[in-house]
């Protein structure tokens, strides 16, 4: 699952990443609207959830709601398997409350950095 902000670029690195991980044929979700039980379930069914932080996302409070369920379902669940990837954010503008997790950067290695992780080649 990919969960980004409603700004432009966060969107648009999403897609990229989710296209990317698509010709893997790795199956990928996005931002979900939907119920909170639902959205329970989509979460179960996820391996990994990419995390797309910037500026803009720290300040989006559908974000930070998706992000605290997110991080909520992984302690409860013992599975902690979040990639947070920072656009244009430094490591030391990461909430506390991610930032022992490790983060990947937006660069031109962001892609194959992502899929080796996920493919479990990491």
């Amino acid at each position: 699952m990919i969960l980004c902000s409603d700004d432009t670029k966060d969107r648009d690195l999403a897609s990229d990443i989710f296209e990317n991980l698509s010709d893997h044929r790795i199956e990928v979700k996005m931002n979900l609207r939907c119920s909170e039980q639902e959205y329970h379930e989509v979460l179960q069914a996820c391996s990994w959830f990419v995390i797309i932080l910037s500026k803009e996302a720290k300040e989006s409070k559908e974000f930070c709601r998706g992000l605290q369920q997110v991080l909520q379902f992984c302690v409860t669940n013992n599975k902690i398997k979040m990639l947070p990837v920072l656009r244009d954010l430094l490591p030391s503008d990461v909430p506390p409350i991610i930032s022992w997790v490790t983060l990947l950067e937006d660069n031109q290695h962001l892609q194959e950095n992502l899929l080796a992780v996920i493919k479990g080649k990491v």
